[in-house]
């Protein structure tokens, strides 16, 4: 109970579902063969960004405990690459 009063109270759960949701919709929006840079310098260096291209999922966590995942249809691998403040996406056919 605390922790999701923690979580609530500064309002991070709110960011990493709307962060989760935009990739996601980045991702069924794009074509293959595409690069896609997007700018996080407003979240923690600290915070991960995990996409499952297997089971077709986002994951951002902005903090140690919980996260947010949210399931994209492109059937796509997405491979993703931290630089800097930086997410760089490469969108490809899945083989």
């Amino acid at each position: 109970m605390l922790v999701f009063i923690v979580k609530s109270g500064s309002n991070l759960s709110i960011y990493e579902e709307a962060y989760a949701k935009q990739i996601a919709l980045i991702i069924d929006n794009a074509r293959a063969n595409t690069k896609i840079i997007m700018d996080f310098s407003m979240i923690d260096k600290n915070s991960l960004i995990v996409i499952d291209s297997a089971k077709q999922t986002v994951t951002v966590k902005l903090f140690a405990q919980g996260g947010y995942s949210y399931k994209y249809f492109a059937n796509y691998n997405v491979n993703v690459k931290r630089n800097g403040n930086y997410i760089e996406m490469e969108i490809t056919e899945k083989s």
